[in-house]
């Protein structure tokens, strides 16, 4: 579910841009294998924190029964420890920087202006731009998360069952938190992004889609600025949708700037005869 997706979108931007000078399908191809090992290194993780809980019980046990554990139980649950923290840690950094690669890699894509500027890493870290796109994808993703946090806890099949009070409401006020304020800074991104936007990629379905998306986000806000003061989390459901929404406006908006920029490019003849040339002019026949 995680890793094919990164490699099929890796695999498609490699046909549009076939010919084109431009380092977007190696950051592409980069950025996939490190979220493969991300991936990787976060199973791990949950792997032995389902091992640590294992531990945990027979420790419960063996104080019930007024019994210490072997030393070899001791030693393995500390290596299980230490393995915990850095597979986490390993997979948590390689994630943000696979995904920062792969934001890199469309924002590049997106902008032609770019493709002879940015040729290496160095260019990429120094690039507003993809700083932009990178940190709107990053309050994208902890307001999904909030809003999971609420959906999957309290709404989904009628919540998770058997919670203790404090930490029902450690969960509540987290998930609110969480998707508040990430919400609340995405129109600021989402308007900086518009102005960044090339030339070419702009037309009146993007202007209709930032606007749409500024509108899902602010009944998002609305609805968990009502959950907040009534602490009542009965439009977790409709929040959960809206969040998804708005990201869906935002991937159909920069989906339409890549495609009018890469035809723009095509008929300067920056593309040779190639499957994104071809797919240019399908698509200007289709305009036509």
């Amino acid at each position: 579910m995680g890793i094919v997706p990164v490699f099929t979108i890796t695999i498609i931007y490699a046909q549009f841009l076939y010919g084109a000078k431009v380092i977007s399908v190696s950051l592409f191809l980069l950025s996939s294998i490190l979220y493969a090992v991300s991936f990787i290194f976060i199973y791990n993780y949950k792997n032995t924190f389902q091992i640590e809980n294992i531990l945990k019980i027979f420790k419960t046990v063996a104080n019930k029964e007024s019994s210490a554990l072997p030393a070899e139980v001791r030693e393995y649950e500390d290596n299980i420890l230490k393995s915990n923290i850095r597979y986490g840690n390993l997979g948590m950094w390689l994630l943000i920087i696979a995904s920062f690669l792969f934001i890199g890699s469309f924002t590049i894509a997106s902008n032609p202006g770019d493709w002879q500027s940015i040729t290496g890493i160095l260019n990429i870290l120094v690039s507003g731009t993809i700083w932009l796109n990178f940190l709107y994808f990053i309050s994208t993703s902890f307001a999904i998360s909030g809003g999971a946090i609420l959906y999957l806890f309290f709404i989904w099949q009628g919540g998770l069952k058997g919670m203790e009070d404090r930490y029902k409401s450690l969960a509540q006020k987290t998930g609110i938190y969480v998707a508040l304020i990430s919400s609340l800074i995405q129109p600021l991104f989402l308007i900086l992004n518009f102005i960044n936007e090339p030339q070419a990629g702009l037309t009146g379905s993007n202007f209709f889609l930032t606007g749409f998306s500024i509108v899902s986000i602010l009944l998002v806000c609305n609805f968990l600025y009502a959950a907040l003061r009534n602490s009542e989390i009965k439009y977790a459901g409709a929040t959960f949708f809206l969040i998804f929404l708005t990201f869906l406006f935002g991937i159909i908006q920069q989906q339409m700037a890549f495609g009018n920029s890469i035809t723009a490019q095509g008929n300067n003849n920056i593309f040779t005869d190639s499957p994104t040339k071809i797919f240019i002019d399908f698509s200007m026949a289709g305009n036509c």
